[in-house]
């Protein structure tokens, strides 16, 4: 497996684990219109805003690694040209980036009512 195919590979995983770490550790301050995770429900107050960064930036965290694994062992796996390699490794990736998405609205919902 060429390095530039692991490397382009694992850059959605690694990304999710920076903004991961910095949303966990250090959120932005205050709600505002250009960094964090902004939806509707997560703008509604302080409160919300906090929550919803800290959420993020763990289950982002979390999915990253879980990505660098699933990532790391289907590469040798998956019998394709390397364009179709990249194309389906990168597919099952935006999926995974998605998830927390849809997981954070359903603890914001749940956690304030």
């Amino acid at each position: 497996m060429p390095l530039f195919i692991t490397a382009l590979s694992l850059f959605i995983p690694i990304i999710m684990i920076v903004f991961g770490i910095l949303m966990w550790f250090a959120p932005p301050k205050g709600r505002n219109t250009s960094y964090g995770y902004r939806t509707k429900r997560s703008m509604m107050n302080e409160e919300t805003w906090d929550y919803a960064q800290a959420c993020m930036g763990k289950s982002w965290f979390i999915v990253g690694i879980v990505l660098i694994g699933v990532t790391l062992f289907l590469l040798p796996r998956i019998a394709l040209d390397h364009g179709s390699l990249i194309i389906t490794i990168l597919s099952i990736q935006v999926v995974f980036l998605c998830v927390p998405f849809i997981w954070i609205e359903f603890l914001l919902s749940r956690h304030f009512k």
